[in-house]
């Protein structure tokens, strides 16, 4: 295969201006106005001892699923990025959690950025072809969600307002995925683009990253890895509302998801906290779960879900050998020359 134009790989820089505590305070305020607004009133004296009885058969079975989640994202990662380097299932699931540590416990998901400039240094691929691995995860996982919920909208009924979001977004999922297609075969339109000049030469070099991902074999095992990831994902969620006496059906849970999903997409404080939670009891009401019942079912899919994952990634931060304050100075984690793929 050719080798790729050469670009300065991007680096990630804190912005110096005054500006820069904006959106962070915008995340911050968001949370903590869903927290009021889910816990507002709530009868903590009747609804603790509910708390207190949830069923810890049900909580194992969806910590082992929730920790087995990320797993499985390390993998469907590790397998996308093969035809361009072997970043390897146990490094790829390393990366993933200690993201997923970072995005817990700071806010904005700077693990979001993280996880691509580590997998870009221990593998050594370039850190353009690894932004475009991410790009690819998020439209395979849009793609399934939206076949998912197409599947749970004809086994239950949901009101007329979710079915039209549900509308608005599968066109804008189509219309991504239609895109990334096109980016993945458009070889010749990214070399014309990178002889038209250097203003176009890093756009034409982000387009090959995408041709040079598209191999069916790779790209069929992360679309199947996907399914697997995102199905995961509902176990959890089924679990801990049968340990928690609320009896939803596995399309119900699997709905709930896809609204956690869409709602938490947003960056926000810190583990999603307050947002998880109004998206999850918003989410139960669909299905008549009333309000105090699904506070606390969020209360216990939050705390479940959490713990165990900063708990695990925390590990995984503690194996990569560096400290929080190391995010905001990434020159030592951008590869110090480009992958040879």
């Amino acid at each position: 295969m050719a080798s790729l134009p050469e670009t300065p790989s991007p680096e990630i820089a804190v912005p110096s201006t005054s500006r820069s505590w904006v959106i962070p305070v915008l995340g911050y305020a968001l949370s903590i106005g869903c927290l009021v607004w889910v816990y507002w009133g709530y009868p903590w004296a009747e609804e603790l001892p509910k708390l207190l009885k949830v069923d810890w058969h049900w909580v194992a079975i969806g910590v082992f699923f929730e920790i087995a989640t990320y797993f499985m994202q390390g993998w469907r990662w590790s397998v996308l990025l093969q035809p361009v380097g072997h970043a390897g299932v146990l490094r790829a699931t390393r990366a993933v959690y200690v993201g997923i540590f970072l995005n817990e416990v700071l806010p904005m998901r700077p693990g979001e950025i993280l996880r691509p400039l580590l997998i870009a240094k221990w593998a050594r691929i370039r850190l353009s072809l690894v932004f475009c691995s991410v790009v690819m995860e998020r439209v395979i996982d849009g793609i399934w969600l939206l076949v998912f919920f197409a599947i749970t909208v004809s086994v239950i009924d949901l009101p007329k307002r979710v079915l039209v979001g549900a509308q608005a977004l599968a066109g804008l999922v189509a219309v991504l995925a239609a895109l990334l297609l096109v980016l993945m075969f458009s070889r010749g339109l990214a070399i014309r683009m990178a002889r038209a000049g250097r203003r176009m030469r890093k756009f034409a070099t982000f387009l090959l990253g995408f041709n040079a991902l598209a191999r069916p074999r790779s790209l069929l095992a992360g679309v199947a890895l996907s399914f697997l990831y995102l199905a995961f994902q509902v176990v959890p969620i089924y679990a801990l509302a049968h340990g928690y006496g609320v009896p939803l059906s596995v399309f119900a849970a699997t709905t709930v998801l896809i609204i956690l999903r869409l709602g938490t997409v947003i960056p926000q404080g810190p583990g999603n906290v307050g947002v998880s939670q109004a998206v999850l009891v918003l989410g139960l009401s669909l299905f008549g779960v009333d309000r105090n019942t699904a506070t606390g079912l969020a209360t216990v899919v939050f705390a479940v879900i959490t713990v165990p994952l900063v708990i695990s990634g925390f590990i995984a931060f503690l194996i990569t050998g560096f400290r929080i304050r190391d995010i905001f100075d990434t020159k030592g984690l951008t590869p110090s020359r480009s992958s040879s793929h």
